[in-house]
């Protein structure tokens, strides 16, 4: 059945591959590749330069490679500088005022297997496990809803067309809930317009238009024909399922007036851009109401729908899913560690400490909300396991409970074993590897990679020597010591946790040295321990700043740009009016100009 969609839409294969017949603002994954291969010899040539030189905040792309359009700066001096559109420093909120409206880039966004799934979920109630064979999504800029990298191989394209038949044959024997229709007293050509019309809108998330309905009508027609009235309707469903209407979402926008270079997203495009923010699927019968009464084109609006649709069930997910996504908890879980050093390693001790920082994200961001919280709170949610691996007393129930830990060893995110075994290697800690997930993703301040004639490889494991010792030789090769500086400084302070996260006071025989330095932030300087950079990390604006670029690049499914400045500008503002509550991020973002507009042109990274 996966060439019926030909007469009522071009294939999603055919979009993908063809892309002159894709809106101007789609990008290959393979140009996109290219692009990219030149940025990192452009940054590998420069290697030995200061990061995050800007003095106006964080950068306003992700790490290189990370699919991401990059900003105006030099990839040498740490990654690129934020910007206001056309050049120079980022416009406050007066010259905001008066820039206009500038919205960014927006490309064209495939369903990832999350949204799909959900989708599928709230559209026909199938909840079976279709998309495990899915190869799986590609990542960019750490999220797996970035646009940029997700296309469609004619693996997934086949996928997708054996999903739809068999989506469509389980829905079938419940055709009667999903689109209710008494084909006795109305008669089945009747019913099957009324079929069309409604699940129709609800699939393509818009109304559909006349000729579409009588293209959709004539493929019931040849289903139906020789068949009967359910078999008809299930070749509308498989259809419907395979069009580049469902499995993107494509957006015109309103007709733009003379003279504009932008133009506002309809009130449909809108509540499909709320629903998938907030609930990574589909809109409900109140969002479809309100994109039928025009009630989603303001800021007020939008901010009203936010903040009943966070109420929901279903956004329970959303802080989950990016703190997971942003923060890569899921590395410890593939995280390989030496029997012989680390027995107390296993794959249950993983899953709980990655079960800990979820629990904790989740529990900081709806019964806390402090950013501060999140980087420095001397608690966590711990079993007996996790406990154990932190000389804690263990909780009183089973299960993950709130404890307090020694706030002289414990404070935050950097200090569970989460993130600390993941940036590790297996047989001993990595000071690089740790720096540089403060530097990228905590700090906003990509870290160039290596020249290309450079060995990636970790110095071999020797007891007799210090981690600090073996991994100094960095900074002596004059092309990597710049940038192993700026990491490697704030690693050292954490090695006073070994490979899996367990506290020690011994690195081998020689005793640890946990002293490190923060630069190019607005709270340098030298510190002491893990505890000690977490209260420091806290209380920067950097790291809130930051926080806001991560939101905005999960909210908007891309990286941001230079005409992304005011948009930003407005969210770490509203950020800070709110005292650093981080659940003020998600209702900002929505009001944004990047969220409720798109070029005229420009979908390009």
């Amino acid at each position: 059945m996966g060439g019926l969609d030909h007469s009522a839409n071009e294939t999603v294969r055919e979009r993908s591959v063809h892309s002159e017949r894709a809106p101007a603002r789609t990008r290959s994954v393979a140009s996109w590749r290219a692009t990219c291969a030149g940025a990192f010899f452009v940054a590998s040539a420069s290697c030995t330069g200061s990061i995050g030189d800007s003095p106006h905040g964080p950068p306003s792309s992700g790490s290189a490679g990370s699919g991401a359009a990059t900003s105006t700066g030099s990839a040498g001096t740490g990654g690129a500088t934020t910007t206001g559109p056309g050049g120079g420093p980022p416009p406050n909120g007066s010259a905001c005022a008066t820039l206009g409206i500038s919205p960014g880039r927006a490309p064209l966004r495939r369903l990832n297997h999350t949204e799909y799934r959900n989708t599928i979920r709230d559209l026909l109630g199938e909840t079976g496990p279709i998309v495990d064979s899915f190869p799986p999504d590609e990542v960019g800029l750490g999220f797996s809803n970035n646009a940029d990298v997700l296309g469609v191989s004619a693996l997934l394209a086949e996928n997708y067309m054996t999903a739809a038949e068999t989506i469509a044959a389980n829905a079938i024997p419940r055709l009667g809930t999903i689109e209710p229709c008494d084909t006795v007293t109305k008669g089945e050509d009747a019913c099957s317009k009324v079929v069309v019309q409604s699940f129709g809108r609800r699939t393509f998330r818009r109304p559909l238009t006349d000729a579409e309905v009588t293209r959709y009508l004539a493929l019931y027609a040849k289903g139906r024909a020789g068949a009967k009235y359910e078999d008809g309707i299930a070749v509308v469903i498989q259809a419907m399922l395979q069009s580049p209407a469902f499995l993107y979402r494509v957006e015109d926008g309103v007709p733009a007036q003379p003279g504009q270079a932008s133009v506002l997203l309809t009130s449909n495009e809108m509540a499909t851009r709320l629903s998938y923010f907030l609930w990574a699927s589909m809109p409900d019968d109140r969002l479809f109401a309100a994109a039928d009464a025009n009630a989603l084109a303001t800021p007020e609006q939008l901010g009203a729908q936010a903040e009943r649709m966070l109420q929901d069930n279903r956004a329970k997910q959303m802080p989950g899913t990016f703190h997971r996504e942003w923060l890569e908890l899921t590395h410890a879980l593939e995280a390989p560690k030496a029997p012989m050093m680390y027995p107390a390693w296993t794959p249950q001790l993983a899953a709980d400490l990655f079960t800990e920082s979820q629990t904790f994200v989740d529990q900081v961001f709806w019964t806390d909300g402090q950013l501060s919280s999140l980087i420095a709170a001397p608690y966590s949610y711990v079993n007996a396991n996790v406990a154990k691996l932190y000389g804690a007393d263990p909780p009183a129930s089973t299960g993950f409970s709130k404890v307090m830990l020694d706030p002289t060893k414990r404070a935050g995110l950097l200090t569970q074993g989460t993130f600390l075994a993941a940036h590790a290697n297996p047989d001993q800690t990595s000071p690089v590897r740790r720096g540089k997930f403060v530097r990228e993703q905590l700090l906003c301040q990509p870290v160039p990679p290596p020249p290309n004639d450079v060995v990636v490889k970790p110095p071999d494991y020797d007891p007799t020597t210090s981690t600090r010792d073996r991994f100094i030789q960095h900074e002596k090769e004059a092309r990597c010591a710049g940038c192993h500086a700026a990491m490697d400084s704030i690693g050292f302070g954490l090695e006073a946790y070994d490979a899996i996260g367990a506290f020690r006071t011994m690195d081998g025989i020689h005793p640890v040295n946990a002293h490190g330095a923060l630069t190019s932030t607005d709270v340098d300087g030298e510190f002491e321990g893990g505890v000690a950079l977490a209260q420091k990390l806290a209380a920067s604006t950097t790291v809130a700043s930051c926080a806001v670029t991560q939101w905005f690049r999960f909210a908007n499914g891309r990286g941001d740009t230079d005409a992304d400045a005011c948009s930003l500008e407005t969210i770490r503002a509203a950020l800070a009016a709110a005292g650093n509550d981080m659940r003020t991020i998600p209702l900002a973002i929505v009001k944004s100009d990047a969220f409720r507009y798109r070029p005229l042109t420009g979908g390009e990274p």
